[in-house]
């Protein structure tokens, strides 16, 4: 099958393209034909996905759309698979070229700020269908910023995004919660076995050994802002130390406008609580995030915001690390609760609930071991191989159908 990937950059930027790497490599592996349509070469700062590099690639900054398209459609692919482009315009050309399918990574289409939170009596999920009403509430509900141009911009660009979205063979995506999501905005969209990046440790891989530690070690990874749940995640701390035995460390990497925030509630949670020491290493990339996630005892995700999937879960169940977290978006459809790790009420999030789920991971060490190996079994039983056999169905189901109109 000849498969053109259309996405906005071919570097490792973010979340989406790591995702593109694992995919091109995997098809490549499989006997597929691939070639790559992007917007840019940049940023100069991240490094080219690997495969890329193999297959034919079109940059719209360099040949110009019209010349980039016209070489694309030279290369006549069977099928598009298009991921994140940023201009509407751009996308609805990029239709024209082959039938194609939509991966919904996160919110395109259906939130004006793309944060489905709302942080207005309480910060909180998002229910809200997208529409002209979501105008009204942005500031009452304290959705976004507050300039009004961005706004209504920001409005008007979902708006167009979540009509193209209509255009496309087929709409997918990695999670219950999100294809639920777009199905209530009218997009049919069907869902995909996902994967965590660096999966391919489950090779051979079996159950890492944990012996018990001194200190129990938390983990939280991401962008530190605030609908990630960082200040849930200090003010639920008092309540662990009072009712755990052993020291607590705690490690939140990463880095956004929410940090010097969190510091500041840190320190005062550490003269508060003796027994808790909590550090701020920034980024953790390559090696660092391998040794933080192996080291953890417990993967804390306080996310208030649906987040569409959460994958670092799967990352940190590969080295058999459990999680707690909130009871949102597509964290239900890994995380189990009592079986994984645990789920705390979203409906609002608070300190003592996510306290509570955290220590219930921890109530006793078989509980705890238990956890551990149903982490990593979870992680183990989902892989990018089988994320690919679905895609690949997909993609065949849809030229199927369009053979049958074509022939009508």
């Amino acid at each position: 099958m000849r498969i053109a990937i259309a996405n906005w950059s071919s570097r490792l930027v973010g979340g989406v393209e790591h995702y593109i790497s694992a995919i091109l490599e995997t098809l490549l592996d499989r006997g597929h034909e691939l070639a790559f349509w992007r917007q840019t070469h940049g940023p100069e700062n991240r490094n080219v996905i690997p495969a890329a590099v193999r297959i034919p690639i079109w940059d719209s900054s360099e040949l110009g759309l019209d010349r980039s398209l016209a070489a694309l459609r030279r290369w006549q692919p069977d099928i598009i698979y298009c991921q994140l482009i940023p201009d509407p315009a751009t996308e609805a050309k990029i239709l024209e070229v082959a039938p194609s399918v939509f991966f919904a990574h996160d919110y395109h289409g259906t939130c004006i700020s793309g944060g489905k939170a709302t942080h207005f009596p309480v910060l909180q999920p998002c229910t809200r269908r997208f529409g002209p009403a979501c105008l009204g509430h942005f500031y009452l509900r304290r959705c976004g910023g507050k300039n009004p141009i961005t706004m209504v911009q920001d409005y008007r660009l979902n708006v167009q995004r979540l009509r193209l979205l209509t255009r496309y063979n087929q709409v997918i995506t990695h999670s219950i919660h999100l294809a639920e999501e777009y199905k209530k905005h009218g997009i049919p969209c069907g869902r995909v076995r996902f994967f965590a990046s660096g999966s391919k440790l489950q090779e051979g891989f079996t159950a890492p050994p944990w012996t018990p530690r001194p200190r129990w070690h938390f983990l939280m990874l991401g962008r530190m802002l605030a609908t990630k749940g960082g200040s849930l995640f200090l003010n639920s701390l008092p309540r662990i130390a009072n009712q755990t035995s052993r020291p607590i460390a705690v490690t939140i990497a990463g880095d956004g406008p929410s940090r010097a925030r969190w510091e500041s509630k840190a320190k005062r949670v550490e003269r508060q609580c003796s027994n808790v020491e909590i550090k701020f290493p920034g980024w953790l990339s390559g090696i660092e995030r391998e040794d933080a996630l192996s080291d953890a005892d417990l993967l804390v995700l306080p996310s208030v915001w649906p987040e569409p999937f959460g994958m670092v879960g799967l990352e940190a169940g590969l080295r058999g690390v459990p999680a707690a977290g909130f009871r949102v978006g597509g964290i239900p459809d890994w995380l189990n609760d009592g079986v994984n790790g645990a789920l705390a009420p979203a409906n609002p999030p608070s300190p003592e609930g996510l306290a509570d789920a955290i220590l219930r991971c921890i109530s006793t060490e078989s509980a705890y071991r238990t956890l551990r190996d149903a982490a990593f079994g979870m992680a183990k039983s989902v892989n990018v191989q089988l994320h690919c056999d679905d895609l690949v169905d997909v993609f065949e189901r849809v030229l199927a159908k369009s053979a049958t109109v074509s022939a009508t």
